[in-house]
């Protein structure tokens, strides 16, 4: 009786952990997309595409100075929970080393190499989320004690106060460097609560600790991990970075406000993700046929709700895009209608990682991801300068079909997902008729 109890006490709190998240990630998502309408309406594609420009060089950055630790804590904090203030004093001091490292060479390059320093305030600002951003692992060490209701507090919190600042500037017709001062603020104020929550339930600060054996066993088992985090950031930033060397802040401006649209999406597959992945794992300890059968499903489900947001958005991004952006944003109409594809292979690539994640093709994610990235670089320089921002959109849905399906082709092991996922983008409704059947019986 007691381990049905506990079973049933675990199984309710991991989801009303899961709901926790859910909740404060659409909270956070509509509040952020609300106030980002707002700015860009305010400053203009010009004013807008700097910010973004730099928001994107910062954010690829970033990557460098997480040093692709974040996932390697969370297994660690999971597996040797005992050794929480050691894992966490380790994981602090080797980010914060990279970040301090990344922001001062960042400083250095804007300072002697471009000679311009009009984007200076806003790569300080934007760039000083590096420098907080390694007492973010209290949020992960909250996570893994399965209380992310916290983490959602302290987020929303920053959130909300980021907007009402930002709302204020835009109210008082301030200028761009304090609307990355605002950026920074809701940093700022995340990290501030989730230090006093940490505080709170778990124990002081001066027991973190550094083992300088854990700190290079970390470093050794993560470099895979950050090559697959620049992968995944380049997919994300590097088209704005790139418009920005290749064209100029306007043209930023204008594809930044498309894919708001359609990278507001991205959590769905992710939510999926987490609710049939088990079903996806018991299959195929059951047996192979079965094991198959449900990732079919689970593929067509996928493209289907792509679908449902692809074609309605494609169809309306002339209508949608100068009803929330203005008339003076009309040229990210045509990026949006060609950028919001790429969530087709979004979908689908979500679905493959957690088929490939059961048959522990972790190599193959790896190499990839990085070729996709590469590609999409490639494709940028091609097509960016004779189509601007429509090329930009192109580039991320070629390289978005090539590293989501396109691949699996170039490796037999994981051929037939492939093919899998190459039905369920051409025929998504068979699912649907199988459910159908399943109710009948």
């Amino acid at each position: 009786m007691e381990v049905k109890a506990f079973t049933k006490s675990g199984i309710r709190r991991y989801f009303q952990n899961t709901s926790w998240l859910m909740g404060g990630h659409t909270f956070r998502m509509a509040v952020n997309m609300a106030v980002t309408i707002a700015m860009a309406r305010y400053l203009g594609p010009q004013e807008f595409g700097r910010l973004n420009f730099v928001l994107a060089i910062t954010l690829l950055l970033g990557v460098l100075a997480n040093l692709g630790l974040d996932k390697r804590l969370q297994k660690e904090l999971a597996e040797r929970p005992d050794r929480r203030d050691v894992t966490l004093g380790t994981y602090i001091v080797l980010t914060l080393a990279a970040s301090l490292f990344v922001y001062l060479l960042m400083a250095m390059v804007i300072i002697t190499g471009t000679g311009d320093l009009t984007n200076l305030p806003l790569y300080l600002w934007l760039g000083a989320v590096f420098l907080f951003s390694p007492l973010r692992c209290t949020e992960i060490w909250f996570q893994t004690q399965v209380r992310s209701q916290l983490t959602v507090i302290a987020g929303s919190a920053g959130v909300t106060l980021s907007a009402i600042v930002k709302i204020y500037l835009i109210l008082t017709g301030a200028g761009l460097p304090l609307f990355a001062a605002a950026i920074f603020l809701e940093t700022l104020v995340t990290i501030i609560l989730l230090l006093g929550f940490y505080r709170l339930k778990a124990g002081t600060f001066t027991d973190w600790k550094v083992d300088w054996k854990l700190s290079r066993q970390l470093l050794s088992d993560s470099w895979p991990l950050l090559l697959s985090g620049i992968a995944v950031t380049v997919y994300m930033q590097i088209d704005q970075v790139m418009l920005g060397l290749l064209l100029d802040e306007e043209a930023v401006g204008h594809y930044s406000a498309a894919i708001r649209i359609s990278t507001v999406w991205y959590f769905i597959p992710m939510m999926l993700a987490t609710s049939l992945f088990p079903a996806i794992v018991k299959a195929r300890a059951d047996s192979e046929a079965q094991y198959r059968s449900r990732l079919r499903q689970y593929f067509e489900l996928n493209a289907f709700v792509a679908y449902l947001i692809t074609v309605p958005l494609a169809i309306g991004a002339f209508w949608l895009v100068p009803l929330l952006f203005g008339q003076s944003y009309g040229q990210a109409s045509l990026i949006l209608s060609v950028h919001i594809w790429s969530l087709l292979f979004v979908f689908l690539g979500v679905a493959r990682g957690q088929a490939l994640l059961v048959e522990e093709q972790y190599r193959f994610v790896m190499i990839s991801t990085v070729s996709g990235a590469v590609l999409n670089i490639v494709l940028n320089l091609l097509l960016i300068p004779s189509l601007g921002g429509v090329g930009a959109a192109v580039a991320t849905l070629l390289a978005q079909a090539f590293a989501s399906v396109g691949a699996c082709f170039a490796y037999s092991p994981v051929r037939p997902i492939g093919l899998a996922l190459v039905k369920a983008a051409v025929f998504p409704f068979s699912f649907i008729s199988d459910l159908t059947r399943s109710q009948d019986q």
